[in-house]
């Protein structure tokens, strides 16, 4: 490209374009053109509209960040689907609604529905109506009956026709006062005297006699003359008016003219079609796009990330742009995993201790062979797989592979590999009579090394309850069963049981294995409760030592009602402020030394609630303790308990 600085005159104009100040050239419109692209004028402006300007590459194409805002979070090609899981066992706490529903002073009791808030006054044995619940106004009379809403009235009328009267004197005749307001409208003789001050406005003729002084004071005939002078009356000069002096563009010109050397180029040649122009591949229109400058601001159309069919049009690519992958490697194709499983199950040998990582010699003592017992398994499969399993069998007994290669059943020894040691899964239990309790099927036990176990429910009537004493009694399998339970396998007595390590269970001296239990209140009936999940809730919870008791900062000792082996349960606690104070409730276990945790909070006068599940002590004992010392007032209520771990 030539190193000029250029300029074209036009209409007695200089447009010049500084590249390198190496010589001017000019020529006169109409003259002949340049041969450098690049010396053109108004390579800036917009001429070619085939190219793209930002703004039409905006509109055919998507923007970079854009397309990565849409990509962002969507997974990339080698990603997995891993297997979700749930969890089932959360209905019964799922079930409890949570303490914002409930109102101050309001308890929770189990219902028919469930359990459910409500007023302490409202359930069935809910004990004394208290003043500070009943009459907090302190006016003798039940604050719910000194306002009784109309639909709890009863014997009303169903009519109030009124008595003949008049309204004569007291108000105007129907129609009166309409007619007086109507008449005062129409009035336009200023009814309420008002005047011109009153309104913000001059007297009358005031305006006149203002004008009258002002043309009296002023002569007007010299300004107006002032005005129409087009003379320069104030003596502007050119430096005022920041122009330059008569002459000088001429003077500064002619100057230009002696420094310079004016050649004339191109004269009567030049280019006139676009592409005979040199320099056309100088980068001489920035408001186009190079490559560089469009792959800088757009997603390629080649580009692997996108696929064109992916997107729905213009915009598209903010909601529906897709990773273009697939999950070969990942997955197996559909259907195989089921040809594969069929596939096994005609060839159950198929694995050896070398195929799963297992050394094929002694595996100690016992000199078992690795091998040998998975092919032994293995065995057992096949014959189980081919419908071959043999008949007869005592329980408890173990499908066992025979030296002829048959299976046949063998009786485990105790502590053998026929069963597992402490094993307990527990069933549904359910209060269904007075004296009766139901388990159900689907339960399984070991016991004295063989598996017990129910394949339907069973129904249990308790026998020897208490008709004058409250008390626990304990439900055991017992020490013997085995096989498929049935009621007469089962045994209650008031006798505790204890943990036995060795067998990783609760036990009585006997033998039989603790399962469950139950309470009476000294009526010779269970007390009603619903079971789900290892969580014993009570129908009718009730109180404990705690019972609108002022603790103050001293540790109080609560003795809670559950069975002899539980050391987790299930208790409502209430939180009464005093005054204007507030007060926090904290509980730890019997014995302990620690601050303890946070249980309860409340405010001022009003109540807290919280039920809580916490842990109590060999004795069935905690502690609690407020924080402050001005008579806030504790209640703690037995509302259930926890099955223990081997039970």
């Amino acid at each position: 490209m030539s190193a000029q600085i250029h300029a074209t005159v036009v209409r007695r104009a200089f447009h010049v374009r500084f590249d390198k100040l190496v010589r001017v050239s000019v020529y006169q419109s109409g003259e002949g053109g340049v041969a450098d692209h690049g010396l053109l004028l108004g390579l800036g402006d917009d001429d070619h509209l085939h190219y793209h300007t930002d703004s039409r590459g905006d509109v055919r194409y998507y923007r970079k960040e854009a397309v990565d805002i849409a990509l962002s979070g969507k997974a990339n090609a080698g990603h997995t689907h891993a297997q979700l899981h749930t969890h089932a066992n959360r209905a019964t706490l799922d079930a409890i609604p949570g303490h914002d529903a409930a109102q101050t002073g309001q308890v929770l009791r189990r219902s028919a529905a469930g359990l459910e808030w409500g007023d302490a006054g409202q359930f069935a044995g809910g004990g004394d109506m208290l003043s500070s619940v009943y009459d907090v106004d302190g006016d003798g009379i039940v604050d719910a009956a000194a306002s009784v809403p109309w639909n709890g009235v009863t014997d009303t009328p169903s009519a109030f026709p009124p008595a003949a009267h008049s309204h004569d004197g007291d108000y105007d005749a129907l129609g009166s006062a309409t007619a007086a307001v109507a008449a005062h409208e129409s009035l336009e003789n200023n009814p309420h005297a008002v005047t011109a001050a009153q309104v913000g406005a001059d007297p009358a003729g005031e305006a006149a006699s203002q004008r009258a002084a002002h043309e009296t004071a002023y002569d007007h005939d010299a300004y107006d003359a002032h005005l129409a002078d087009t003379g320069n009356p104030h003596a502007v000069t050119a430096a005022l008016a920041g122009a330059d002096p008569a002459g000088e563009a001429t003077t500064q010109r002619a100057a230009h003219e002696a420094a310079y050397d004016h050649t004339l180029i191109g004269t009567g040649g030049g280019a006139t079609d676009h592409g005979a122009l040199s320099g056309l591949e100088d980068d001489d229109h920035p408001q186009y796009h190079t490559d560089a400058r469009g792959d800088a601001r757009y997603e390629r159309i080649d580009a692997t990330i996108l696929r064109t069919t992916d997107l729905a049009g213009p915009g598209a690519a903010e909601t529906a742009a897709r990773s273009d992958h697939d999950h070969d490697g990942s997955y197996d194709p559909a259907g195989e995993a089921s040809s594969a499983v069929a596939l096994h199950k005609t060839e159950p040998n198929a694995h050896t201790a070398a195929s799963i990582g297992y050394d094929n010699g002694s595996s100690g003592a016992g000199g078992t062979n690795v091998q040998a017992a998975m092919d032994e398994v293995a065995g057992i499969a096949a014959l189980a797989y081919n419908s071959r399993v043999p008949s007869g069998g005592s329980a408890g007994d173990m499908l066992v592979r025979q030296s002829d290669g048959a299976a046949g059943w063998q009786a485990p020894a105790a502590g053998g590999a026929g069963y597992i040691n402490g094993l307990a899964r527990r069933p549904q239990f359910k209060r269904t009579g007075p004296t009766e309790i139901t388990l159900a099927g689907g339960c399984a036990y070991e016991i004295g090394g063989v598996i017990a176990f129910t394949s339907a429910d069973i129904v249990y009537t308790m026998t020897g309850l208490s008709s004058s004493t409250a008390e626990w009694q304990y439900l055991y399998i017992k020490s013997g069963a085995a096989g498929t339970l049935t009621s007469a396998d089962f045994v209650n007595s008031a006798t505790a049981p204890v943990w036995d390590a060795s067998r990783q269970g609760w036990y009585d001296a006997s033998g039989n294995r603790c399962i469950f239990a139950v309470y009476t209140v000294g009526d010779g009936a269970i007390y009603a409760f619903v079971y789900a999940n290892g969580l014993v809730t009570y129908q009718n919870e009730f109180a404990t030592n705690i019972s609108g008791t002022d603790l103050d900062m001293t540790y109080v000792v609560v003795q809670w009602t559950a069975p002899a082996f539980c050391r987790t349960v299930f208790g409502t606690f209430q939180n009464g402020g005093y005054g204007n104070n507030s007060a926090t409730l904290f509980y730890r276990t019997a014995g302990e030394t620690g601050s303890g945790v946070r249980i309860s909070f409340s405010t001022g006068n009003g109540y807290g609630m919280e039920v809580v599940r916490v842990p109590v002590n060999a004795d069935l004992q905690g502690e609690i303790v407020h924080n402050t010392n001005d008579g806030n007032l504790a209640w703690v209520y037995n509302t259930g308990w926890f099955l223990p771990e081997g039970m």
